[in-house]
């Protein structure tokens, strides 16, 4: 059984998604495909490939956000996806930047 931590990019149904969470054996898994809007799913670790590349995560006024190589932000709080054109969206990219 493979172990994902959040932030690990994995392959699901031909598709490419973001781990949120793990359960604490690691038999679910909590995932997004940012790039599909705030649809997740919680699946079994063994239908998850993993890709061997991290969303890195970047942590703004207090909470931890994931930010992926096409700018899109993922809130750890919410689980949802984040507007990058505010003025928190903005300074989470340069954070990501840096």
């Amino acid at each position: 059984m493979s172990c994902f931590v959040c932030g690990d990019v994995v392959k699901y149904k031909d598709d490419f998604w973001v781990v949120l969470a793990s359960k604490f054996d690691g038999a679910l898994v909590r995932i997004i495909a940012p790039h599909r809007g705030n649809g997740k799913r919680e699946v079994t670790s063994d239908k998850l490939v993993s890709v061997g590349s991290r969303v890195p995560t970047v942590v703004h006024n207090g909470k931890s956000v994931l930010v992926t190589k096409r700018g899109l932000l993922i809130s750890l709080i919410s689980e949802r996806l984040l507007r990058s054109d505010t003025k928190d969206g903005q300074a989470i990219l340069k954070l990501a930047r840096d």
